[in-house]
């Protein structure tokens, strides 16, 4: 039982963030509930955003989730406002929770949210549509990299697909 608006929101965010600053590599996203032991319908959730994008500098990681704050160089600000992870921060506050990163210049970052107490319900509403998907193909442009990239994109919202595939494109 999480607001799972809140929850997009700050996947959305922090995919965002990694696309931006992920020119090779990967960026995964993965989600985990822990039941705790004494109730097993009580437990932590644990949403990971990684990539291997240039990283944060030591000097900028007391920095980087504050309020119209950007770091790194300026070729990489894509004129953004810097509200994102603040933004993030405050929700995962707001839920009860932390978001913590772990990052190495030049090797990439590891976000995470972690959300304690959260609650299993007793049923899983009703789906009103099946999952939809959609493949975003891109042509490489480097005479060693494979011919086209794939991503698979898989939401129970059509519109959160059309969102997502703007963005990445």
């Amino acid at each position: 039982m999480l607001d799972p608006h809140r929850i997009r929101q700050i996947a959305f965010n922090l995919m965002g963030n990694a696309a931006k600053f992920t020119e090779k590599g990967f960026i995964e996203l993965r989600a985990s509930f822990t039941p705790n032991r004494k109730d097993p319908r009580e437990g932590v959730f644990r949403m990971d955003v990684e990539d291997t994008g240039c990283g944060i500098s030591d000097e900028d990681k007391p920095r980087v989730s504050r309020a119209y704050v950007q770091v790194g160089s300026k070729k990489s600000r894509h004129g953004e406002t810097g509200l994102g992870l603040a933004i993030c921060r405050q929700l995962a506050t707001a839920m009860g929770g932390t978001l913590t990163f772990e990052s190495e210049l030049g090797k990439g970052t590891n976000f995470s949210i972690i959300l304690q107490g959260i609650k299993v319900a007793d049923a899983m509403p009703a789906r009103e549509e099946p999952a939809v998907a959609a493949t975003i193909e891109k042509a490489s442009s480097t005479a060693n990299a494979p011919a086209t990239r794939k991503v698979l994109l898989v939401d129970d919202q059509k519109m959160n697909l059309v969102v997502l595939k703007a963005l990445l494109k």
